[in-house]
């Protein structure tokens, strides 16, 4: 989630459990503890692949946030001798670490919060990484816990609540979204996996990722409209004869759970993480291989792919997407699928 957010859900725990003794400071200190584990934006690994693959790891496991609470607890109170105690002082930094990726978990991008075990990233994607319905009752909690005194006994449990009856409202969402994603492409293809995600800012209009044996399509959809499927697009898995082993093509499959576009463009290698993203906007696309003039391949330290000089009106056409399908007349409309393309096509 977006730093705001994870400041608003440290400040909401940090209050809740040391609030009544420490009033505002509490909140501050929670607000640091909780956007403390994406500090590892700042680690710069040796190429792009490694920096994407390698955020949301360490600094975000539950081995090592809670070890790390056992670390700072006893020095904080040898230096401070708080008056809370030992115990309720770990319980504070210990919760404060813990949601942060706890949350994380229910967005797209995939967290490693079993890092060093050989488990791969998890994602229950049933949140947009910004969501102003989620952060919204934490910050006005946070906000009324500072400014009215006489609401501190409520106002951070009652924001804490909504925030999390929504996050459990999303994840009902997600199971309507693909329920009807897979009813409707079942006479299209055979489904391999099928992802979904709530596109930006809100969670009416998901995106969705489907992976046949043949091809990788796209589309968005709603658990309101009846419509199961908009702008689809699909595109053949692309022959890899005579490409070289790319441990860093194996690194983003493993990363993404291999629901990468691979095309060839301009003699280059490019793949593209389909989860993140949508409706014709994918921000993270990494060159990996490169095509000489005998025709024969060779992995490269992997690089960001640029954005193409009209990404402002692709960003511009994302929202105007979003705003078009919400227009959509919600449980009225014909069920059928608008679609561009076909699978394998």
């Amino acid at each position: 989630m977006d730093s705001i957010t994870q400041a608003a859900l440290g400040a909401s725990v940090g209050g809740l459990v040391l609030g009544k003794r420490y009033g505002c400071r509490a909140l501050l200190w929670g607000a640091v503890l909780g956007t403390l584990p994406d500090l590892d934006v700042l680690i710069r690994y040796a190429n792009a692949v490694a920096n994407y693959t390698n955020h949301r790891g360490f600094s975000h496991s539950l081995f090592i946030l809670s070890l790390l609470s056992l670390l700072l607890a006893p020095l904080i109170d040898r230096w401070k001798k708080p008056e809370c105690g030992a115990l309720r002082l770990w319980l504070f930094i210990w919760l404060c670490l813990i949601t942060h990726p706890l949350l994380d978990l229910f967005t797209a991008y995939g967290t490693q919060i079993f890092w060093p075990l050989p488990v791969g990233p998890l994602s229950l994607s049933a949140i947009s990484i910004i969501d102003p319905l989620f952060t919204l009752p934490l910050l006005l909690a946070v906000g009324c816990f500072v400014v009215i005194k006489k609401s501190r006994p409520r106002a951070l449990p009652i924001g804490l609540g909504i925030a999390c009856c929504y996050l459990a409202a999303t994840v009902i969402f997600k199971q309507i979204v693909e329920h009807k994603a897979r009813t409707a492409f079942a006479n299209k293809a055979p489904i391999e996996s099928l992802f979904s995600t709530p596109t930006l800012f809100n969670s009416l209009l998901w995106h969705l990722v489907i992976r046949t044996p043949d091809s990788i399509c796209v589309a968005d959809s709603s658990w309101l409209n009846r419509i199961p499927l908009r702008h689809l697009k699909c595109w053949p898995t692309l022959d890899q004869t005579g490409l070289p082993v790319l441990p860093q093509l194996e690194r983003l499959r493993w990363f993404s759970h291999d629901l990468l576009r691979l095309e060839i463009t301009d003699n280059k290698l490019i793949a593209t993480d389909l989860r993140l993203g949508g409706l014709g906007f994918y921000p993270f696309r990494f060159v990996l291989a490169q095509e000489d003039s005998q025709g024969q391949w060779h992995g490269i330290t992997s690089i960001r792919h640029p954005l193409a000089p009209d990404t402002r009106p692709a960003l511009v056409g994302l929202v105007m997407k979003q705003l078009s399908a919400l227009r959509q007349p919600y449980l009225i409309a014909p069920a059928k699928a608008e679609t561009s393309d076909t699978p394998g096509q």
